[in-house]
């Protein structure tokens, strides 16, 4: 139901947020791999001696992860739609997964504009740019059917949260703290 659900929302379908569940085990299921994943990176790179890189890295990604829902609760009881907050928040957690097609339908449309002649580097950016503004789009439509809200009041959720979650992620480097991408292997 998730797939066909990230499908229904993707074609702009406001009915695809009834293909997920709406309480707490559902939720707990959306968290899991977004906790998950950089959890066991992070024990990769502490085990490979960089371990201040991996908790400072596994807490940046807590953070923002953690972040989403809280904004989604608390702008939904703005709003008066609190009964709707833990669906949309738990198709939050899973639309991130969207962006494996998405790239692999950009990197083909890259390649098409690059064999009608635009340059490489011209068609990789616009195939970018256009991807970045489907995705933000995606969230947008989620946000706007999870919570049953006009675009407007989405569009605000989205640009708080996505300010919010561009600090977090860039606040080790605004305190000197560095946090370096690259992972320590030899």
């Amino acid at each position: 139901m998730i797939m066909r659900g990230l499908w229904r929302l993707a074609k702009g379908e406001r009915a695809g947020i009834t293909e997920f569940g709406g309480d707490a085990v559902h939720f707990s299921a959306s968290l899991a791999p977004l906790i998950g994943i950089p959890m066991a990176l992070a024990m990769v790179v502490a085990l490979r001696g960089a371990w201040q890189q991996a908790l400072l890295g596994f807490l940046v990604q807590l953070a923002t992860v953690m972040l989403l829902p809280l904004a989604v609760y608390e702008f939904s009881r703005l709003f008066g739609r609190e009964r709707y907050w833990l669906r949309t928040a738990t198709v939050l957690n899973w639309s991130v997964w969207v962006i494996l097609p998405v790239v692999f339908v950009a990197a083909l449309f890259s390649a098409v504009l690059a064999k009608c002649g635009l340059g490489l580097t011209a068609a990789e950016n616009l195939a970018l740019g256009l991807m970045a503004l489907y995705l933000l789009w995606y969230r947008l439509f989620a946000l706007a059917a999870g919570l049953g809200l006009k675009f407007w009041q989405a569009g605000l959720i989205l640009l708080v949260t996505s300010i919010a979650m561009a600090g977090i992620g860039m606040a080790p480097n605004l305190f000197g703290l560095g946090l370096d991408l690259t992972l320590p292997f030899s």
